[in-house]
């Protein structure tokens, strides 16, 4: 029996493909790997995930920052407005750095004039505001639809943004009216800096707090981790035990802005603890990283039946960061929370993505901290026995939170564009006879 695994991203273009036999598995083909690199850098920066076919010409450059826009809104809002505030302080503190420059030696700044300090803010102070630029039209962009989308009755959205930017108009001519009446009574160093500092806290305060009390309704990873930690927590009502499902405003309360979007959370936890992270759409060749499983194949076709009937693989991110040499045998021990690689395979949809981050929470808080090993087949056994468990818990899950109100049908779970894989295997039967069989 041989496997052929070919791997794409979903707008169809081949990038490797791997033939497994008995014991080994080897690289078929592979486009160039500097060229390609190159390619893609270029391709994910001007042109959006999955083109050309998720896009239609006419709108070949409406590209903000990525498929992650929409349910990271609130996260790059801030952002936007961080980046302005930074813009800002770089802008007026680049008069005084003209009187410094820069040393080799301690302190490595001496007074002494130089303009280099000053290019160097004036330059970092643009790139600070064209990454607001994109973060704020972007965010902007996806807020607007969540809003005009998110009543009982839909909205116009070009409605609703013709009547931001008017708002917006209007806040900016009240900034400078206020502005004009300030600066007459500011006149020394220590006065302007003091104001700005005060209107910059407020202005970050402000925007804080408006982009907490946002409730978005589309499930990201953070979200979906929060609602199957809460889901898997067993409840009593007058019918009897039944499974907690927390409410869009609920969740609003717990996420964070910041730091979490690949954090797993402990189903045992009651208080978001992360039991560790996960990258959801990662190569093929991730299963396989620079340690002794190189070369071992054996394993991959007992995780490719265990994930048959799904459309997603997930396997231990074995990269070692400890090595502790015992006699006769090598044991690694990985880093204190465990690392995982979700693989979708074609056909994948946003109730895959949601499914596959569930299960690997429920992986991640079964393995504890650090998962010692002695062979891939030990741990493809115990990824069999959490998947038992974890699919009678999982059924029902989709459509509960969907009565609760969230939107499971947008891809929030998958930013850019993933890698994405086709399994085949192919029986080798007498007189060269071969039966093929998708999986």
């Amino acid at each position: 029996m041989s496997i052929i695994i070919r791997e794409s991203d979903d707008s169809g273009r081949n990038h490797a493909t791997y033939i497994q036999t008995t014991e080994t598995i080897r690289q078929q083909q592979e486009t160039s790997r500097l060229s390609s690199n190159w390619v893609e850098f270029f391709r994910g920066i001007f042109l959006p995930a999955g083109y050309p076919a998720t896009v239609s010409p006419a709108i070949l450059g409406a590209y903000y920052l990525g498929t992650s826009l929409y349910p990271e809104a609130k996260t790059y809002r801030l952002v936007a407005d961080i980046a302005n505030d930074v813009a800002i302080v770089l802008d007026l503190l680049s008069p005084q750095l003209s009187t410094y420059s820069l040393s080799l030696h301690y302190p490595f700044i001496t007074s002494q004039s130089s303009s280099a300090l000053r290019t160097a803010a004036l330059c970092s102070s643009g790139g600070f505001r064209a990454l607001c630029g994109v973060a704020a039209g972007g965010s902007r962009a996806a807020l607007t639809l969540h809003f005009a989308q998110d009543g009982s009755i839909p909205g116009d959205v070009g409605d609703l943004s013709a009547k931001d930017a008017s708002k917006e108009t209007v806040l900016a001519l009240i900034g400078m009216l206020v502005g004009s009446l300030i600066i007459p009574h500011l006149h020394t160093a220590q006065a302007t800096y003091t104001v700005v500092c005060i209107l910059l806290i407020g202005h970050l305060l402000a925007n804080y707090i408006a982009v907490r009390v946002v409730i978005m309704k589309a499930l990201n990873r953070q979200r979906a981790a929060i609602l199957w930690t809460a889901y898997r927590e067993t409840t009593e009502d007058e019918k009897g035990p039944c499974r907690r499902v927390l409410m869009p405003k609920e969740v609003a309360k717990r996420e964070y802005l910041f730091g979490r979007e690949n954090a797993l959370l402990n189903i045992h936890s009651h208080t978001d603890e992360i039991a560790g992270y996960a990258t959801i759409g990662s190569s093929f060749s991730d299963l396989f990283p620079s340690s002794p499983l190189r070369g071992d194949a054996t394993w991959t076709s007992k995780l490719l039946d265990v994930f048959a009937d799904e459309k997603f693989i997930v396997w231990f991110d074995l990269r070692p960061s400890i090595f502790s040499i015992f006699p006769l045998s090598l044991v690694v021990r990985a880093s204190p929370k465990p690392r995982f690689h979700i693989l979708l395979k074609e056909g994948h949809t946003s109730t895959d993505h949601l499914k596959a981050w569930a299960f690997t929470c429920d992986l991640a808080s079964f393995s504890g901290i650090g998962y010692p090993w002695e062979s891939p087949v030990g741990l493809v056994k115990e990824i069999e026995y959490v998947k038992v468990a974890f699919d009678e818990a999982y059924e029902g899950f989709v459509d509960d939170v969907k009565r609760a109100g969230w939107n499971v049908d947008v891809q929030g779970l998958v930013s850019g564009s993933p890698r994405v894989i086709s399994v085949e295997k192919i029986e080798h039967g007498a007189k060269g006879y071969e039966d093929k069989k998708t999986i």
